[in-house]
């Protein structure tokens, strides 16, 4: 067959990958879940307050551990065993099951699904608008039975993973505590110095915290994304992104392009590289001839 300007046949070429942008009409855009993210920053909140208070209860003995004299070795022993009841006890309050309690995972999970669902049909009642082909009058009811939510077995497992990223948060800055206090007896620091990095610390969690949110809300929409197309029958889609100063370079050279599920690019589908927020618009051209069939 022959392509001339991407066209194949008289109709619009399904080209897959690094080739140029297809031609086409763009359907109306998935938008990006922004409350949800700041939904689940937001309730990230209370860890980061829990770290901050459990670090300045630190701070204030810090004097008494920290000062050269005979008995800082005995002191160090001390600030040890302080440094575990720390670790224990912050970590008992932030314990896997306790974070899916608290935390509500698995709204944010319904909540993307059903931004999805809606831009999905917006998309599809556009396609079949702007369809040259002779489609039956209830195409988009037929396509609209095949839907299903985002599967309970998928939305646990995504709960799950999430709770123990956020788990990751308060055990990195525990880490993080021993080790800067650990160093500061080691050298003789000054007590408002070791004191100093512990409130540095306390913010690279406060980052971490928003880093996760952003990047596991992304990464739940193109999950999401990927089972609804995949469950209606859709196998390709042409990569869209936000059209932001955010988006990477490689991704905005992508924009327009078709892939197919089962041929992801070299960093993933749309939501998978860290920090995407491009999401898969659907090419409908395949279910939407199988229905002139029916």
């Amino acid at each position: 067959m022959r392509r001339h300007d991407g066209y194949l046949c008289g109709e619009e070429c399904p080209v897959i990958g690094d080739a140029a942008p297809v031609r086409g009409p763009r359907l109306p855009a998935t938008p990006y879940p922004d409350s949800a993210e700041r939904a689940y920053a937001a309730a990230l909140a209370p860890l980061v307050k829990d770290l901050r208070q459990a670090t300045a209860g630190l701070v204030e003995d810090l004097g008494r551990y920290t000062v050269e004299d005979a008995a800082r070795m005995t002191r160090s022993a001390a600030l040890a065993g302080k440094l575990r009841e720390l670790r224990d006890r912050v970590l008992e309050r932030w314990e896997t099951k306790s974070i899916v309690r608290k935390i509500p995972l698995v709204d944010y999970v319904e909540g993307v699904d059903a931004i999805h669902r809606r831009a999905t049909f917006e998309q599809l009642t556009k396609a079949i608008e702007l369809s040259p082909l002779d489609l039956p009058p209830d195409a988009a009811a037929w396509v609209k039975a095949s839907d299903g939510t985002f599967s309970t077995a998928k939305s646990d497992a995504w709960a799950r993973s999430n709770a123990r990223l956020i788990r990751s948060i308060a055990e990195a800055h525990l880490d993080r505590v021993a080790d800067v206090v650990a160093e500061g007896v080691r050298v003789g620091s000054r007590a408002d110095v070791v004191a100093g990095r512990l409130r540095e610390g306390v913010q690279i969690s406060a980052r971490k915290a928003k880093a996760i949110a952003r990047d596991q809300i992304a990464t739940l929409q193109g999950q999401v994304v990927a089972a609804r197309q995949t469950k209606l029958g859709i196998t390709r889609y042409r990569w869209r992104t936000v059209g932001d100063s955010r988006v990477r370079t490689a991704h905005r050279a992508r924009e327009g392009q078709i892939f197919a599920w089962d041929r992801p690019p070299a960093d993933g589908h749309p939501g998978q590289p860290i920090n995407c927020r491009c999401y898969a618009e659907p090419v409908l051209d395949d279910i939407l001839r199988d229905l002139t069939r029916e």
